[in-house]
């Protein structure tokens, strides 16, 4: 995409300082455009459909144990979100989070906070959360988006 002929990248990442001691630490929360990763690696969670009477099926989005999968799925997917925007951090590495396993990924929670304590570990959260453009009113409506889409399913 270009506007007046100029093209654009990716947005700048969203620099965070955090003081340790007698250092600043600078993290970098890049902005993360590409999902396509984590879909394959972490399927969204399906409905369960149910018979109604007269013989129609249709999904349940209603149903407890896909409520607390969708939750699970959500989690995974924050937890993704900020393991991928804090990869704009140069010489940042893990300890006990591996890319390759989706289960792994909350130990970054306990990593930062051991490494900056809530508060510090809270800015890093904010700053991936500006990088991303993330706030209460557009995670409503991916939530919404995603329930619709589940109504979709039901009728295809």
């Amino acid at each position: 995409m270009k506007i007046r002929g100029q093209s654009f990248d990716k947005p700048k990442p969203v620099s965070v300082i955090l003081s340790h001691g007698d250092d600043n630490i600078l993290i970098l929360c890049g902005s993360v455009v590409d999902y396509d990763l984590f879909h394959d690696m972490v399927p969204a969670p399906i409905a369960p459909k149910v018979l109604k009477p007269g013989g129609k099926s249709e999904i349940n989005i209603k149903d407890e144990k896909f409520l607390e999968k969708v939750h699970e799925h959500s989690k995974i997917r924050t937890y993704w979100l900020v393991k991928e925007s804090l990869k704009s951090t140069p010489d940042l590495e893990w300890e006990t989070v591996d890319d390759e396993k989706p289960d792994s990924w909350g130990n970054l929670e306990t990593e930062m906070c051991a490494a900056f304590g809530e508060v510090g570990m809270a800015k890093v959260i904010q700053g991936v959360l500006r990088a991303n453009g993330l706030n209460d009113g557009l995670m409503g409506e991916a939530r919404d988006s995603f329930l619709a889409s589940q109504l979709l399913l039901q009728k295809g």
